[in-house]
């Protein structure tokens, strides 16, 4: 039940940060850091890695005995996913008749279920290989990789995975077009050792027993262990998500895994189901919400209203209204928007828990 309430609260988390009724009034932790740093927001994605590799340690407990061709096809099904939403972001960008819209030219290659496919797959045939063994080929790639991003500073422009990126896929095909792209292809390697983590973890509640003090005592020391170690690494190179730094997936990793003990005694010790259900509701239908959620932003976009003799967006123009009619800090009623989207895809999981409605990939 641990790693079901984990995905739920980490999707939960997601719907808060991305559906603010006013970009401009958001609060400082739910923003991701503009480029070092660490910001709570900047954990949400990392989570969702690792809870994939706890998630295969629970399913698959002999990582030589996986079906290729059936892996294959979820594997392709979750990218094939991700391109559509950017295919929708890009349509959605033409309906609004943004002056000099790209085409389908500058579609976009990668994104968040592009990269965690690749992370899937790519530790999956890492598993195979070493019989199941992540810890040292894990390290191994965090070190490689900490050594190709040396080779050039750590800026936008001008970092090796920038480089990388812009040479296989193009930069009009990254994020907004370049010169960077925060899910790209060679950053999407110490992601993946952000789910041989995960399944570490997966594997030592499989094998300990989920819910044991014992278990959950050893993982915790572990998840400190490696914060640490994310610290230390980072005085070298900083914490950064969009380049998935090594001191950034050590240090999101022992976060996770922290988080994941304390869920594994509260919830797999005989918690109360009735308090947990609603998350384990939404975790375990996690990519139909992520998608979904993603498909009314991108049609809710399109959606305008007038104030104050311009058009503004619907949850620009709730925040304003709402500000200017009760007052207060319009930050608040920016969080509420999203809280109010938050309720609405609750309530859409209870439906689907209620009649046995899982969609998974």
């Amino acid at each position: 039940m641990s790693v079901d309430v984990f995905r739920g609260a980490t999707i939960a988390g997601m719907i808060v940060v991305n559906t603010p009724g006013d970009w401009a009034n958001v609060y400082a932790p739910l923003r991701h850091a503009s480029w070092h740093g660490c910001t709570p927001t900047d954990l949400i994605f990392p989570f969702f890695v690792f809870i994939v590799g706890a998630g295969y340690a629970l399913s698959t407990p002999d990582p030589r005995g996986v079906r290729w061709g059936r892996f294959s096809r979820r594997v392709a099904v979750l990218f094939a996913l991700g391109l559509a939403l950017n295919l929708l972001s890009l349509a959605a960008v033409h309906a609004r008749g943004v002056p000099d819209a790209p085409g389908l030219e500058s579609l976009r290659v990668m994104g968040v279920l592009q990269r965690i496919a690749l992370c899937a797959l790519g530790g999956a045939a890492l598993l195979w290989l070493t019989k199941g063994r992540w810890l040292i080929p894990g390290l191994v790639t965090l070190a490689v990789y900490g050594g190709l991003l040396a080779l050039h500073p750590l800026t936008p422009e001008e970092n090796t995975a920038a480089r990388v990126d812009r040479a296989l896929l193009g930069a009009p095909r990254l994020y907004r077009g370049g010169p960077f792209d925060p899910e790209g292809l060679l950053s999407t390697l110490p992601a993946m050792v952000t789910l041989l983590c995960g399944y570490g973890a997966g594997r030592a509640l499989r094998d300990g027993g989920a819910g044991t003090a014992r278990v959950a005592r050893r993982m915790a020391w572990a998840g400190a262990g490696a914060m640490a170690a994310g610290l230390a690494w980072s005085l070298w190179q900083p914490l950064n998500k969009p380049l998935w730094t090594p001191s950034y997936t050590l240090w999101t990793a022992g976060i996770a895994a922290v988080v994941l003990a304390g869920l594994s005694v509260a919830c797999d010790r005989g918690g109360s189901g009735a308090f947990w259900r609603p998350w384990v509701a939404m975790g375990v239908n996690a990519i139909a919400v992520f998608v979904g959620s993603g498909i009314v932003a991108r049609a809710v976009s399109l959606v305008s209203l007038e104030l104050g003799g311009e058009r503004v967006p619907v949850g620009v123009w709730v925040t304003r209204v709402m500000t200017g009619a009760v007052g207060g800090d319009a930050r608040v009623w920016s969080l509420a928007h999203a809280l109010v989207w938050l309720g609405v895809w609750w309530l859409v999981v209870w439906w689907m828990d209620r009649r046995g409605v899982r969609l998974k990939v």
